[in-house]
């Protein structure tokens, strides 16, 4: 008996056949022009929370906190 084909699992297959609308693809890693993509959004993201930790004297227990609140800042100026 031969093992299930590898190339093409189902699951692929399914999504290869789900098209974005034309004005929706991805390019240059983000969805909408003049965006950053999602690893120069998650940067972003990351230097404003080290910065809110800091002017807290990175005191702990407020990671997540800082987190979401410059996601949030990153998320309205863009």
């Amino acid at each position: 008996m031969e093992p299930p084909s590898r190339k093409n699992p189902p699951a692929l297959q399914s999504a290869a056949a789900t098209q974005l609308p034309a004005g929706n693809r991805i390019t240059s890693g983000s969805l909408v022009r003049g965006s950053p993509s999602w690893i120069e959004r998650h940067e972003l993201i990351s230097q404003l929370a080290y910065y809110k930790a800091q002017q807290r004297g990175f005191a702990p227990g407020h990671e997540w906190e800082d987190w979401f609140a410059a996601e949030r800042e990153v998320t309205e100026s863009g």
